[in-house]
């Protein structure tokens, strides 16, 4: 899931930057320390549709989750630790994303940094689990719905060797 997500958010990175990130008077540009610091809300707003509809033709919604496995209590010696295992996991409703905040670009030196408030109104998660802990054992199936999610990504781009590194996803609010 976090990989076809990225490869989503980076196909529209790619599509802005290939489609003329050169900087028109129309953008708040501020420039510091040779820095040129953009605001890109109206890009990323004309890109959105786009992404949806990628996202939809592509068979990404709803898209599975990596398996996960898990320590219980990870500092305790051997059997002690328990064990989690997340297996068939899928999230629904990705095609609902949409921008929550400013997303602002900087460029410097080669490297254009992104940071993104990108959210989604309703996003459904669901995983089968097998938890083993000493003699005890237990198995099911796990359900969550989040509302209003916004979440803070923050991606870089190196233009010199076309590289693309996630620096950061933080879920801001729930």
């Amino acid at each position: 899931m976090a990989g076809r997500m990225q490869l989503v958010f980076l196909l529209a990175i790619i599509a802005l930057v290939h489609n003329e990130l050169v900087v028109k008077q129309s953008f708040p540009i501020s420039a510091y320390d040779a820095d040129k610091v953009v605001i890109l809300d109206d890009k990323i707003d004309a890109l959105l549709p786009s992404i949806r509809e990628f996202i939809l033709k592509n068979g990404l919604d709803p898209t599975q989750v990596t398996d996960f496995s898990e320590s219980i209590l990870p500092k305790l010696p051997g059997v002690f630790k328990g064990k989690l295992n997340l297996k068939n996991g899928w999230l629904q409703n990705l095609s609902t994303i949409n921008r929550t905040e400013h997303v602002i670009g900087i460029y410097n030196n080669k490297s254009l940094t992104l940071d993104m408030n990108l959210g989604f109104d309703v996003l459904d998660c669901s995983y089968e689990y097998d938890l083993k802990y000493l003699f005890y054992k237990r198995q099911g199936d796990v359900f969550a719905r989040f509302y209003n999610l916004d979440v803070n990504t923050v991606l870089r781009i190196d233009l010199a060797n076309y590289y693309i590194h996630l620096d950061s996803i933080k879920f801001s609010d729930v």
